[in-house]
């Protein structure tokens, strides 16, 4: 997504959450969808940032077997965010604002 798409569907989701109409329940859920967005927009660059890391450690010293681990599973996830991001555009933003 764009940065200008990713800001949109923040305040968005920002929005809904604070909306003084809704129940309690409605905010706790939007509330939960934010940070759940907010996280998965943070997992390309904690990859980045993680990379760089196991390039600078590979010529020095050895990379800790536990970093590697969760490097693999971090780049995973992060190509599983990918596909759903896909999905997401396919169906429109109205379907993740449910």
């Amino acid at each position: 997504m764009s940065v200008k798409e990713t800001m949109l569907k923040l305040f968005a989701i920002f929005l809904k959450a604070e909306n003084p109409a809704n129940s309690a329940y409605l905010k706790e859920k939007y509330l939960g969808k934010m940070k759940l967005f907010i996280e998965r927009c943070e997992i390309a660059e904690e990859l980045c940032d993680l990379k760089e890391e196991r390039d600078k450690k590979i010529k020095k010293d050895k990379w800790p077997e536990f970093k590697d681990k969760y490097y693999h599973e971090l780049g995973a996830k992060y190509d599983e965010v990918i596909k759903q991001t896909a999905k997401e555009k396919q169906s429109g933003f109205q379907s993740y604002m449910k």
